[in-house]
């Protein structure tokens, strides 16, 4: 085994035949000898369809390898399209019409000439027809339901669509697109995808091969306006094949090669051959299912092991790092119940086993229904005395000798060793940041790091979102690869808002919230660009992004650089990190986007509202337009109380003779003056608070608008009652 093969795996697929050991190849080159031998007049979709991480992208580098063995006049021209990479960047019928433009090759001849005309314009058309469901493109000329000026200046779908298959029945080589990684866009991207396939995929002489995994694209394709997926699928693809599963037999094989190199110099004594086979089969063995399952286990393995070796039993370790890849949950309870696990001495007593055995249920019932079993096979095992709460048998203190001698997790001297990589749960390990580093490549995967990450809550009462945005600014300023600035800040963009958690705001006078971590962030990493790549990057990010809340904020602050919003002078021109023309334009764009989300009805329950607000006044010169959508949002009730909890603010005050402080909720009325008039709402507000059906916080924001507002009208200074 190389050096390199040895090493930490990337979860990628093979690409060669000869590192083959699971059987996939003769399936490959099979489906590559049967794609040679069609003649597709019509075109022809196929497609390979597995779970995510069975090999389908295994499979087609495979055939691609075996499609490079045939002579070259029988060869087809070969498309790789991964929607993936263009994830939310672009049209994707346009996308995949000019890969396959690329694909016929830079000499041009007058039939690649021709076809690339053709192919884009029907591209140009088809790119702007609507999404409807069960409506081809050109069924919308052929009714008469889709006409534009722009159509007129070019010719009709239906020419374009003669012109190309003419121009493709005279050529010999078959055009062979694979499409793959379709089960990792979003539903939206899925059904565009397929839209995009659907338009072009009866051309002659050309082939369509997806993969996908069937359920993931089902899903995604029901969440729009197909009542059922599989059947929207039937009508698109003729040729459907479901990869071989793996054969069980080589997966162990697989799996015990790398995990022999992993204990390869643990001591003899500790390898108990029978007790690893029980452990395997009760419950290891019924999550490996797919290399990829594999590959996730030996990664954690080789980076924990070496550190614990001939400290712990390698069987035991194996089947704990299990549960840390395979069931996390159940990893967790095991970390954090060190003493009912290794001490539960009353199991003899009828009391303790009934009150064990309910602890023990509510355990399992964590777990995934399908796991269970397993889980529980797998627990009894590593932890003995469990075994008296489904059988007779009972374990004397004598085996607590036996169990640490031989390393066991079941010792109480030892179970703290199999944890040794965990620190506080508060603490942001240096595993988690090579992980989230590691996901910045790409702007999906690191927008679901940021979510998870928000979810978690610390002892203090933060978030972990909190803490791993300030150490993400450790690596800003070169760890960081420059092609990875692009995806970090489309993803900011796109989930900024849903970062924006109430429990991460100021936490003091000199506090700030995730708005401004995220800002820094931005700031840092473009810094390290030209003035005009920030700026595309910017305009993009706000452009296709959802964060409206993070894109004022940005635009906001590089405004303050000009002189805006602020009582400092404005930098020099040669210091700003955009210039005056830039600005505008991102000032304008964001101002769109208010005016958008206002229209759609979303505007209300943004975060951070009042700052918008503000911004939509100044930006549009103009109060009249933000008065009346506040006129108009707050006639109801229920808006109007999210109106008011918008513009409370947490106030930390120090009373006399305390270090600490406390803090309060403050709502003054004049905040709301330059949107709507205090005197109007008042009454209002007023009954708001002996509502039963509005949450508790607009209720004490509607009773502390009332008690500022009673006490400006006696004369008396709300500011004096702290």
């Amino acid at each position: 085994m190389s050096e390199e093969r040895s090493s930490l795996s990337a979860d990628s697929p093979l690409k060669h035949p000869n590192e083959d050991e699971l059987g996939y190849a003769r399936f490959a080159e099979q489906l590559a000898h049967a794609v040679v031998r069609m003649a597709p007049n019509d075109g022809l979709v196929m497609s390979v369809n597995g779970s995510w991480g069975s090999g389908k992208s295994t499979v087609l580098n495979f055939m691609l390898h075996y499609l490079g063995q045939v002579e070259e006049d029988n060869r087809p021209v070969v498309v790789r399209f991964n929607p993936w990479w263009f994830s939310g960047r672009e049209d994707l019928a346009r996308l995949l019409i000019g890969q396959i433009c690329a694909a016929l090759g830079e000499k041009e001849s007058e039939f690649n000439r021709k076809l690339k005309k053709y192919l884009s314009d029907f591209t140009d058309v088809v790119s702007r027809l609507p999404s409807i469901p069960g409506v081809t493109p050109l069924s919308w000329l052929k009714t008469g339901k889709f006409f534009t000026d722009s159509l007129f200046k070019q010719p009709s779908l239906s020419e374009l669509k003669e012109k190309i298959d003419n121009l493709l029945t005279t050529r010999s080589k078959k055009i062979l697109v694979f499409v793959d990684d379709i089960d990792r866009l979003s539903p939206d991207e899925i059904r565009d995808l397929f839209r995009a396939i659907k338009a072009t995929a009866n051309f002659p002489n050309t082939i369509y091969l997806l993969a996908f995994d069937t359920q993931v694209v089902t899903k995604a394709l029901e969440q729009g306006y197909f009542a059922s997926g599989q059947q929207y699928l039937e009508k698109i693809i003729q040729v459907p094949f479901e990869l071989p599963h793996p054969d069980k037999v080589a997966l162990r094989q697989l799996l015990f090669s790398k995990l022999a190199q992993i204990i390869t110099n643990t001591p003899e004594h500790l390898f108990d051959q029978m007790y690893w086979t029980n452990v395997y089969f009760d419950g290891i063995d019924h999550f490996i299912n797919t290399p990829r399952e594999i590959v996730r286990l030996i990664n954690v393995l080789r980076a924990t092991y070496p550190a614990v070796q001939g400290e712990v039993n390698p069987v035991d370790f194996i089947a704990i790092e299990a549960f840390r890849v395979f069931r996390p949950e159940m990893y967790d309870i095991i970390r954090k119940n060190e003493n009912f696990l290794v001490r539960a001495s009353d199991l003899s007593e009828r009391n303790g086993q009934e009150k064990y055995s309910e602890i023990y249920k509510n355990w399992i019932n964590q777990v995934p229904e399908r796991d269970q079993k397993a889980v529980e096979r797998m627990l009894v095992r590593l932890f003995p005395r469990f075994e008296r709460l489904f059988s007779n048998i009972i374990y004397s203190s004598d085996f607590s000798s036996t169990w640490r001698k031989n390393l066991r997790i079941c010792s109480p001297e030892i179970f703290p060793v199999y944890f040794r990589f965990n620190v506080s749960e508060d603490s942001i390990t240096a595993s988690e940041m090579q992980m989230l580093l590691n996901a910045s490549q790409d702007s999906m995967a690191f927008e679901k790091e940021l979510i998870n990450y928000s979810s978690q809550t610390r002892r203090d009462g933060t978030t972990r979102l909190r803490a791993i945005l300030e150490r993400f600014e450790d690596y800003t300023k070169e760890d960081i690869p420059t092609q990875n600035i692009e995806p970090i800040i489309f993803a900011l963009f796109k989930v900024g808002d849903e970062l924006l958690k109430k429990e991460d705001d100021h936490r003091g006078m000199f506090d700030f919230g995730n708005d401004m971590r995220i800002v820094r962030i931005v700031y840092q990493l473009l810094s390290r660009l030209e003035e005009e790549q920030r700026f595309q990057i910017l305009y993009r990010a706000i452009e296709e992004g959802a964060a409206l809340s993070i894109s004022e904020r940005e635009v906001s602050v590089l405004g303050q650089q000009h002189g805006k919003f602020t009582n400092s002078e404005p930098k020099p021109e040669s210091e700003r990190f955009i210039n005056a023309e830039h600005l505008s334009s991102l000032e304008q764009l964001v101002l769109g986007k208010i005016r958008e989300a206002a229209k759609l009805g979303i505007l209300l329950t943004t975060p951070k509202l009042t700052s918008i607000l503000w911004r939509w006044k100044a930006w549009s010169e103009s109060d009249d337009e933000v008065k009346q959508w506040v006129a108009d949002i707050t006639k109801d009730d229920k808006n109007l109380a999210i109106f008011i909890e918008h513009f409370g603010n947490i106030h930390h005050v120090h009373s006399q003779g305390n270090l600490s402080s406390k803090a309060e909720l403050r709502l003054e009325p004049k905040r709301l003056e330059p949107f709507i008039d205090p005197d109007d709402i008042v009454d209002r507000v007023r009954r708001l608070i002996n509502r039963n059906d509005l949450p508790e916080e607009q209720i004490e924001a509607a009773k502390q608008f009332v008690k500022e507002y009673d006490l400006l009208s006696q004369g008396k200074d709300p500011d004096d009652q702290w």
